[in-house]
C-alpha cells in the first residue's frame, strides 16, 4: 500500500510540474488586430471619422480611440454604443456606477478622443471580467473577433452607426 502511495505521489508531481511548465511557456510575439469599419460617414474623399485599437494591453477589454477627421465638432454616444452585443462599460465603471447612463463625449475638429477601454456589460460577472480573447487562442493560430457599435453625431445632427469588426492574431517575432 505504502508503494502505491508513492508511485501516485511521483505520478501528479511528474504531471503537475510538466503543465506547470507548458503553461508558462509563451513564445515571442504581440497581438495585433485588424480593424474593419462598415457605413462610414465620407466627406469628400476622406473618411470623416478614423478609429484605432491599442492592443496587447488587455484581454477583458478593447483599448479604442477616435480620430475626428473634419472641421465640425462630433459627439460619441456612448449610452448607445454596443461591444458584442451588449451595452458599453468602461474600465473605471463599478458594479453600482454601471448603470448610470453613459454622457456624450465631444471631440473637435481635427483631433482625437480620450482613450476609452471598454467592454460588453455581458462581460461583467460578479468578481472577473469575461475576456473578450484569449492569447492562447489566438497563439494557437486562432483569431478573434470582437463587434462593436459606435453612433457618432456629427454638429448638423445626423448620426451614423458605425459598425466595427476587430479581428485580434497573434503576430509571432522572428528571433
Amino acid at each position: 500500500m505504502k508503494k502505491y502511495y508513492v508511485c501516485l505521489i511521483a505520478a501528479l508531481m511528474i504531471l503537475f510540474t510538466g503543465c506547470a511548465t507548458l503553461s508558462t511557456y509563451s513564445p515571442k510575439g504581440k497581438v495585433d488586430c485588424d480593424i474593419d469599419v462598415k457605413e462610414s460617414y465620407l466627406e469628400g474623399n476622406r473618411e470623416a471619422v478614423e478609429f484605432n485599437v491599442i492592443t496587447g494591453i488587455y484581454e477583458e477589454f478593447v483599448s479604442l480611440y477616435v480620430y475626428n477627421s473634419t472641421k465640425e465638432r462630433i459627439y460619441i454616444e456612448w449610452e448607445n454604443a454596443r461591444c458584442n452585443g451588449g451595452k458599453v462599460a468602461f474600465s473605471d465603471d463599478r458594479r453600482i456606477t454601471m448603470s448610470v447612463p453613459k454622457q456624450d463625449e465631444a471631440v473637435s475638429g481635427f483631433s482625437y478622443s480620450l482613450t476609452r477601454e471598454i467592454t460588453s456589460k455581458n462581460n461583467v460577472m460578479d468578481d472577473y471580467l469575461i475576456p473578450l480573447y484569449r492569447k492562447e487562442n489566438l497563439i494557437k493560430e486562432e483569431s478573434s473577433k470582437v463587434y462593436l457599435l459606435i453612433p457618432i453625431r456629427f454638429s448638423n445632427g445626423k448620426v451614423v452607426d458605425y459598425h466595427i469588426t476587430l479581428t485580434y492574431k497573434w503576430i509571432p517575432s522572428i528571433e
